[in-house]
């Protein structure tokens, strides 16, 4: 049969598989029945369509699982999208921001075609910048359909009505958020100041992970959630020794262990402190409530129960081997009692007892939480949002790729290909091991406090400052472990340098706004 190819059934040809559940074998059989005209009866068709029919079913034993997912539908559903599907008669290509054409294709574009044939896509080369001037430029000129953007963007996109509202979609449709992650909708709402302007397929959390074996070996009570700092950090002053190859054994190992200013950030925010008053980029760093959290940490450092080492080092062509980081990191390889990690670390563990041998028992519980909020997480975060242009020839299309990229198939498609990413859907059953998913989505979040720290950290005007601002803390922490300062002679210098560069960078852009 030669019958001339689409484009997108091109994208089929070049895309790499492997992913999201398909097969060489299945994608050739799926392209079979797409390429059949529909206009045009032909010879052959009802043989081919037969053929085709008798092929998948005596296959469907062996592809059970993308068949079942990309293929049955309950009578309701299929109502639901005759309804609102009419855009899809017809051809229609999406302009998409993504990453890039090859993974959007793989994850999103393949699984869509399936059931919208019709459908082809572009992926113009992302932005180079998330200044909104820089962004609103790329965005005029290529129109994409659907924008990924940070969380900061929605206001100043939507206030230039360049994104659309998605409530009315939402409610026309039936589309539940109740399975959604509450905090992750808050957040995206707070951003749209109360108007739901986008979603968000993934969101970013922290959480304290243990060591059962070390804990029951010491006959120490095992960490509960909702633990304050305060708790964890004199859980952690209880272990300090060695192994049985004489390397240290630490209370706790962070995502920072080697950047300590990193922590005592961490620690602050959760008790509400800031070391940048993000209205005027001022410091606040030289507080009595801010030199508590430096002793605490000093003295962690100090004493050793605190690891403060370094990550595996690259080899001579810049390589690192995830077997090596793994060996190099103190918990994975059974010289940590604690862990605060982000969530994507339980898959690192999961994937240390199969490369590196890791077989400690171990278990989950929620983040450090402060006592005038125990049911809420600092360490959370929205970083990638999905909108739907407001200008959108093809909004209907697009609306419906949304649904799709944020909804339960594609969440269910993610856990089959083992995703370390965390779903924005709520787990679909709880784990009573203790290793589970579901810990993640025991705490809310502050909306405006996570919108802030977005704005203040992701913007691309302060990422200089903070940068330094970073490197600055750090020195002056590892002074006062040398003993060449004090804490407070610390906290002043970081103050008065901090100070200098925000006025030194402020008065710039003055002077660039009047030229």
């Amino acid at each position: 049969m030669n019958l001339k190819q689409t484009d997108w059934e091109k994208e089929l040809d070049e895309a790499p598989l492997g992913m999201g559940g398909f097969s060489e074998n299945i994608m050739n059989k799926i392209k079979e029945r797409v390429r059949m005209p529909q206009a045009r009866k032909r010879k052959f068709q009802p043989i081919m369509a037969a053929i085709l029919a008798v092929t998948l079913l005596g296959s469907a034993w062996l592809f059970q699982d993308p068949i079942k997912r990309y293929f049955s539908q309950d009578a309701d559903s299929a109502s639901r999208q005759a309804k609102f599907t009419a855009w899809d008669k017809e051809d229609v290509k999406l302009n998409v921001q993504y990453y890039d054409k090859s993974s959007f294709m793989r994850q999103i574009g393949l699984p869509f075609i399936i059931k919208h044939p019709k459908v082809q896509f572009d992926v113009p080369q992302p932005p180079e910048s998330y200044d909104f001037a820089e962004y609103k430029k790329w965005f005029l000129e290529n129109e994409p359909d659907i924008v990924q953007i940070p969380l900061f963007l929605i206001d100043d996109l939507a206030n230039e009505g360049l994104i659309k509202p998605l409530d009315s979609w939402i409610s026309r449709d039936n589309y539940s958020l109740k399975q959604v992650h509450e905090p992750v909708i808050q957040t995206i709402r707070e951003a749209g100041a109360g108007t739901l302007y986008g979603l968000s397929p993934y969101f970013e959390t922290d959480a304290l992970y243990y060591n059962k074996s070390l804990f029951n070996k010491l006959d120490i009570q095992l960490p509960t959630d909702q633990m304050t700092w305060k708790d964890i950090l004199q859980l952690a002053a209880r272990f300090n020794g060695k192994d049985s190859e004489g390397k240290p054994i630490y209370g706790l190992t962070t995502a920072w262990d080697s950047r300590p200013f990193d922590l005592i950030q961490a620690i602050g925010e959760t008790e509400d402190l800031r070391m940048i008053n993000a209205a005027n980029m001022q410091a606040t760093i030289d507080s009595s409530a801010w030199s508590g959290v430096w002793a605490d940490v000093v003295r962690g450092y100090k004493e050793g129960w605190i690891s403060g080492e370094a990550r595996a080092p690259a080899s001579a062509n810049g390589d690192i081997l995830m077997t090596d980081l793994y060996k190099a990191d103190p918990f994975l390889s059974g010289r940590a009692a604690m862990a605060i990690k982000p969530s994507y670390y339980r898959q690192d563990i999961l994937s240390a007892e199969k490369e590196i041998g890791f077989n400690a028992q171990w278990g989950i519980v929620t983040q450090p939480v402060s006592n005038a909020h125990p049911d809420q997480a600092t360490q959370f975060s929205v970083s990638t949002v999905y909108a739907v242009n407001a200008k959108s020839p093809r909004a209907e299309a697009a609306w419906a790729l949304l649904k799709f990229m944020t909804g339960p198939e594609k969440a269910k498609q993610d856990k089959t290909d083992y995703f370390s990413l965390l779903s924005s859907r709520l787990p679909t059953s709880t784990d009573s091991s203790g290793q589970g998913e579901d810990v993640f989505y025991r705490l809310k979040a502050n909306s405006s406090s996570v919108l802030n720290k977005a704005k203040l950290t992701f913007n691309p005007a302060n990422n200089e400052l903070i940068q330094r601002l970073q490197l600055i803390g750090n020195d002056e922490f590892r002074s006062v472990i040398a003993g060449i300062r004090t804490i407070e002679e610390a906290m002043q210098a970081l103050q008065s340098q901090f100070s200098n560069m925000t006025n030194t960078a402020l008065k710039d852009a003055s002077a660039g706004k009047g030229e």
